[in-house]
């Protein structure tokens, strides 16, 4: 298989600097770049509404079989979030079998005992170690930074910690240089009503004296819903929705998942607001709003008129526009969306 490269621009955009994909030679490799650089673990991906932010508690943190007993087990990485929730990380190396299956009764066994064992004191021990170690910092800064708070409440923090692990609210990550089937299916199979699971591969890139890192999630919970919504679908409608899921996080707007249906939303940096401009239902049908763009009320008109000409949507309102994907549709949409996208891509640079 070739190795998938990436060319860093040069300052004058005249030279390039070629990386290739390159394996990690060992898991303590990927251990150690995932601890020197959390955000590895793209917060971003994991919650588009409320990125995640992470804290290393430490390495190699030991789980007792019992309260107050030895350690029995050692998780890869702990680390909190924002919202202090414990996030339990397992990496493995896709060419380790091991990834396959064993991390999986791995994860369960940690996730098991380590919340109802953990003494909350020699957590916050060892958090405090890898602060001075690793950033020769105090771990109330750390907190600080982590919160985005100078007056975080620091013991605040640390209660609700507990009282995650209590109830047994916990995150579980699966890194990997390239995630198998096998576990991404496996994932989705561990939820539990207060347990968030996911699955995180990491790419690794060298060139001659630079290295790049390009994470993604595979598993996670977006994921999990985004499959539930194409099952629901009509089968004939899949393939369009798919399409626009995957074009609009391409070009870097959010989705973001209600009840029945999605919405695709841009975001207006300088105006710092997000808008949603398009909708898709489980019914088959794809709808497209316009109310919220910040364009005049001519400019508005005469978008809708270019969408109008496709010949696939109906008014379904004074702002909306929407189209019933049937075969005619369906055939077009690539083409329909494309240019929405487009459209949008000008409309959220300027705004």
């Amino acid at each position: 298989m070739t190795a998938s490269r990436i060319f860093l621009a040069g300052s004058n955009e005249e030279s390039y600097t070629l990386v290739e994909e390159t394996a990690f030679e060992t898991e303590d490799e990927l251990q150690a770049v995932l601890a020197r650089c959390p955000y590895l673990m793209p917060g971003d991906q994991i919650d588009p509404d409320k990125p995640r932010r992470w804290l290393l508690v430490d390495r190699e943190v030991g789980i007792p079989g019992e309260v107050g007993g030895p350690s029995r087990w050692s998780l890869d990485h702990l680390f909190l979030d924002q919202d202090g929730i414990p996030t339990l990380v397992e990496c493995k190396l896709a060419s380790d079998p091991r990834s396959r299956y064993d991390v999986t009764t791995q994860m369960i066994t940690y996730a098991s005992n380590g919340p109802d064992h953990w003494d909350i004191s020699v957590l916050r021990q060892l958090a405090a170690n890898s602060a001075a170690r690793n950033h020769n910092r105090l771990l109330d800064d750390e907190i600080r930074a982590l919160l985005r708070d100078d007056a975080a409440d620091i013991e605040g923090f640390w209660r609700t910690v507990a009282d995650n692990l209590k109830r047994g609210k916990v995150r579980l990550v699966f890194v990997a240089d390239r995630i198998p089937s096998e576990l991404s299916r496996s994932s989705g199979f561990l939820k539990k009503p207060d347990v968030e699971v996911l699955a995180i591969e990491i790419k690794q890139f060298k060139g001659k004296d630079q290295r790049a890192f390009v994470p993604r999630v595979v598993v996670g919970p977006k994921s999990i819903i985004r499959e539930r919504f194409l099952d629901a679908c009509p089968p004939a409608t899949r393939p369009t929705f798919e399409m626009v899921l995957d074009h609009s996080i391409a070009r870097g707007y959010t989705i973001y998942w209600g009840k029945l249906g999605f919405s695709v939303r841009a975001h207006l940096s300088k105006e710092q607001r997000r808008i949603s401009f398009a909708y898709g239902w489980p019914s088959g049908n794809f709808q497209i709003y316009l109310r919220d763009l910040p364009i005049s009320d001519t400019e508005n008109k005469a978008l809708r008129e270019k969408l109008t000409a496709y010949g696939i949507f109906r008014d379904a309102g004074k702002w909306t526009l929407d189209a019933k994907l049937d075969a005619r549709a369906i055939a077009i949409m690539p083409r329909v969306y494309e240019f929405l996208l487009e459209e949008m891509d000008k409309i959220a640079k300027e705004h």
